[in-house]
């Protein structure tokens, strides 16, 4: 996190509240990083708007530009610019998608967040991170390649926004329940099944010092736990 040094944030005109920006802020605030604004679309120039924002922000001592541009659709505009500017972190508010397109069509915040190679920031409330606890959800169920990496990933970035806000980092992994039928006879019973994750998760508990109070496995649903 310390390393990100341009953030890109999503900015929506027609909507005064903000956090995505009021995140990025308290980000910046920390670690320097410049804050690249960028509004979606091509029907209305908000040009003025950006102008007139950015001003306010230089005078508070950010570093900032901006652009309005579309490519597509909304999740392919915030990775095309993603990419030109060479964000190392995308901040965005989630607004609540209306249940019937929900059902018809898949969520831009849900392509961006598969699709963009950057990390995103989802922000959906102002609640304050100071002090608090960051959770990593990590699925150590698949330990190959690709995974290990993502694992570290994660745990990485919640280990940087936990002593960016002086918070405490937990991690959580769900397991599947026991199968008698599996091959594996690890995967019979819950105890050994849990064993097989809790030894999963040693790497990045000996590097990030993730005491055993904070490492969370467990059966069920990954949201749901």
């Amino acid at each position: 996190m310390q390393a990100i040094r341009n953030i890109l944030v999503v900015m929506e005109p027609e909507r005064p509240e903000g956090l995505a920006l009021k995140r990025a802020k308290l980000i910046a605030g920390v670690t320097q990083s410049h804050l690249h604004l960028l509004v979606c679309g091509k029907k209305h120039d908000h040009s003025a708007y950006l102008r007139d924002l950015c001003a306010t922000l230089d005078k508070e001592g950010y570093s900032t530009s901006s652009q309005q541009a579309w490519h597509e659709n909304l999740h392919q505009t915030i990775i095309t610019v993603q990419q030109a500017e060479g964000c190392g972190l995308v901040i965005k508010q989630h607004f609540p998608d209306n249940p019937l397109k929900k059902a018809l069509l898949t969520p831009d915040d849900w392509k961006l967040l598969r699709y963009c190679p950057a990390p995103v920031l989802m922000v959906k409330t102002d609640k304050p991170w100071a002090g608090g606890t960051i959770l990593a959800a990590v699925d150590v169920g698949n330990a190959d390649g690709e995974h290990r990496t993502l694992h570290d990933s994660i745990v990485n970035h919640g280990y940087d926004i936990a002593a960016l806000a002086k918070a405490n980092l937990h991690v959580i992994s769900a397991h599947p329940a026991p199968m008698l039928s599996a091959a594996d006879p690890t995967f019979q019973l819950k105890e050994t099944i849990e064993a097989r994750y809790r030894n999963e998760c040693k790497a990045f508990q000996a590097e990030y010092d993730i005491a055993e109070e904070r490492l969370h496995i467990a059966e069920g649903p990954a949201d749901v736990l």
